[in-house]
């Protein structure tokens, strides 16, 4: 093939093996990071789980119960090891000991953020906000944040969320003495600095205070999953207000609310009858989640919403094991990734009431009662409650809980292999989505090219075993053509593989990819763009425009 233009350096189309054709594979499989009974070196047998976090390295954490004496018997595993224990002393303050731990937040440099409870220390300050063992802020200190009246301090703490830009959103209850009542409900914003020493406190919401033009803030979520915070610092939150109590519960976006009760939800003319402990997430690019109940048909009004839009709603058929239609989600979480994927937990209809419930990415069953197998054994139950499952950011990990064919409670991994937005510094306008299908090996990829620069464009799928070089974080800026994000130079070997697409037309334009089934390819890592090109330069528009990028990594099913 010629060169496409100086920009794109002549390269030819090259058989990837990772690109050859091979037929789809079935489901993921899981395995078990921890079971009841396993003893842990030191500390004792394994009697329950508490809660787990898993972070885009892989590295997990697991808060697990043991038959160790009271008092010393809850220990924090990090990758099999422990790490914490009841009992132990924590950094600060000063000669206190962990007592309890709530739901940890563990970000891609392995650091936690979480509440913790303390012993051998004042009874009015024995919990705070915690980095790893460092305590931040602690009940009955005084907050430093702007927007307090001074002599305001912390009482209690509901939820703690960590990033990986070292900050951290802290739900708590205060008590501000300009306010009657004797607590009020407050998120603050946590700085740290490089050390992990807090820099800064800044208040963002509190009870009292009304936002958006609504009436003031009256409660904050208080559920596991009320609370969700991204690398950009934006936050979301359930939110009730002082008004009805038709009216009063929020879905918000920052300081902005996105859904209220009482007014028209996404599934028209029905509105939304309760938004009350719903489950949220929030990614790196703005995409959000959010359960709730709409008003009317009660075979038909449970709904997870994602941005605007429906994204599945009771009695909707659901992909994978169609016909059978979602009938209920529990209280178990819900997670958008950074690729957009939605990860949900639902029961199905299906009439055998063994292999009713999983584990769903978007319409795809991963993770299925009385199907999935574990060490030869079936997974008999998904818990369906808040600590049922956890995703990290970019999507490829999942782990989740539940009961083995003989009775022993475990957590799970699954490893989805990895597909995830390059991160960019100018954007481009050329849209590459990756449509359905895992980085497993036999498995089949789907991805979409759209917004082409006008109709009758070629496009074209590349990928390259490389980034641009520079990336991350920015790539190639080439003007109107747009941001280069991978290497299309061919130079040390590297290969590329393009694909040609039909014409563009105004719509979303397949490119399939099959995974050979081929142990050798695990780990490998690809690096995808899309280019629309006016061959012939039959359009009035510039001729060449790039979209965004993907990078893919491999993993085993």
């Amino acid at each position: 093939m010629r060169a496409l233009s100086p920009l794109l350096p002549s390269f030819a189309p090259l058989a990837l093996a990772v690109l050859l054709s091979s037929p789809p594979a079935s489901a993921q499989s899981s395995r078990a990071l921890l079971l009841e009974g396993d003893e842990i070196f030191g500390v004792g047998a394994v009697t329950g789980i508490q809660t787990f976090s898993i972070n885009d390295n892989g590295e997990w954490l697991i808060v697990a119960e043991t038959d160790a004496p009271a008092g010393v018997n809850v220990v924090v595993l990090r990758d099999g090891i422990p790490t914490f224990q009841e009992g132990d002393l924590v950094s600060t303050p000063p000669g206190a000991t962990m007592a309890s731990v709530s739901y940890p937040s563990f970000n891609r440099s392995g650091e936690i953020g979480w509440y913790m409870g303390l012993g051998n220390t004042n009874p009015n300050g024995d919990a705070g906000a915690f980095f790893n063992s460092r305590c931040l802020v602690r009940e009955g200190t005084l907050s430093s944040a702007s927007g307090f009246t001074p002599g305001t301090f912390y009482k209690a703490f509901v939820n703690v969320r960590i990033n990986d830009g070292r900050q951290i959103l802290c739900q708590a209850s205060v008590d501000d003495p300009a306010v009657a009542t004797s607590g009020d409900a407050a998120i603050v914003l946590l700085t740290l600095d490089e050390s992990g020493y807090l820099l800064s406190e800044e208040l963002l919401m509190v009870e009292g205070t009304a936002y958006d033009g609504l009436d003031p803030v009256n409660l904050l979520g208080s559920g596991t999953h009320t609370l969700a915070f991204n690398n950009r610092g934006d936050f979301l939150t359930f939110v009730s207000t002082t008004a009805s109590s038709s009216y009063d519960g929020n879905i918000f976006y920052n300081w902005d609310s996105v859904a209220r009760e009482g007014t028209l939800s996404p599934v028209p003319p029905r509105t939304w009858a309760s938004l009350m402990s719903p489950r949220i997430d929030l990614n790196d690019y703005g995409d959000y989640v959010y359960t709730g109940t709409l008003s009317g048909d009660g075979e038909t009004n449970l709904i997870i919403v994602k941005n605007t839009a429906k994204f599945m709603q009771k009695g909707d058929v659901v992909e994978s094991v169609a016909p059978y239609y979602a009938q209920n989600f529990f209280s178990a979480p819900v997670n958008v990734t950074n690729g957009g994927k939605v990860v949900w937990f639902g029961q199905f209809s299906d009439p055998d009431a063994s292999r009713n419930k999983g584990i769903f990415v978007d319409g795809e069953i991963v993770a299925q009662i009385g199907v999935t197998r574990v060490e030869g054994r079936f997974i008999k139950s998904i818990n369906t409650f808040a600590e049922s499952f956890d995703v990290p950011p970019q999507g490829r990990y999942l782990i989740y809980t539940g009961t083995l064919d003989d009775t022993r409670a475990g957590v799970f991994l699954i490893d989805l292999g990895e597909i995830s937005p390059m991160e960019s510094c100018y954007g481009n306008t050329g849209k590459l989505t990756h449509e359905s299908g895992f980085a497993l090996l036999g498995r089949r990829l789907t991805f979409q090219m759209d917004q082409g620069q006008g109709y009758g464009v070629t496009p074209i799928f590349l990928l390259s075993s490389l980034p641009i070089a520079g990336w991350p974080p920015c790539g190639l800026d080439a003007g109107p053509v747009g941001e280069l994000l991978i290497d299309l130079s061919g130079a040390n070997g590297n290969p590329v593989y393009y694909a040609l697409g039909t014409p563009w037309a105004g719509a979303p334009v397949a490119h399939r990819l099959d995974i050979p089934n081929d142990a050798n390819l695990v780990g490998l890592e690809l690096f995808a763009q899309g280019l629309f090109w006016d061959i012939g330069n039959h359009i009035p528009e510039q001729n060449l425009l790039l979209t965004n990028a993907v990078h893919i990594v491999i993993a085993a099913p």
